[in-house]
């Protein structure tokens, strides 16, 4: 079912309506963007079906905390065979969106990650009052 744009009061409501979100993102793209889609996913509860490089950040963390399935950019066949797996196990969907709600509230709740954002900045600030020359702390010196 497909609907039109939904207003970002009712993204909650949206997001709650599916039993498995789908994320797809070119493999060229990986390493470039993460689709933002997926934190929305979990914070949900819901597991995503990632489809894209089955080496990237998302199914990197589907994998490490049990929050969704992967697939190759391309394998038709096997995102039928998972999409009919996880549609005949509801036991296993509610865990894994159980598993992704929890995994977001302790790693990717906005002040977790304001948190983490005030740590990168600090980061960038202190390298940008350090010595020009010296380079920064992963050793890149710029160039004039």
């Amino acid at each position: 079912v497909f609907h039109d744009y939904q207003p970002a009061n009712r993204l909650a409501d949206s997001l709650s309506v599916a039993d498995v979100h789908l994320a797809v993102l070119l493999p060229e793209m990986e390493g470039l963007v993460v689709p933002s889609k997926f934190y929305g996913i979990a914070a949900a509860g819901r597991p995503t079906v990632f489809v894209g490089d089955l080496d990237g950040e998302v199914p990197r963390l589907l994998s490490k905390f049990g929050i969704g399935l992967t697939v190759q950019a391309g394998d038709a066949a096997l995102l039928a065979q998972v999409l009919k797996k996880l549609r005949d196990d509801p036991a296993n969907r509610f865990e894994m969106g159980h598993r992704a709600r929890a995994v977001f509230e302790k790693e990717w709740d906005q002040p977790i990650a304001m948190a983490e954002w005030e740590k990168v900045l600090d980061r960038v600030e202190v390298s940008s009052n350090a010595d020009p020359g010296a380079g920064n702390q992963d050793g890149y010196k710029p160039t004039a």
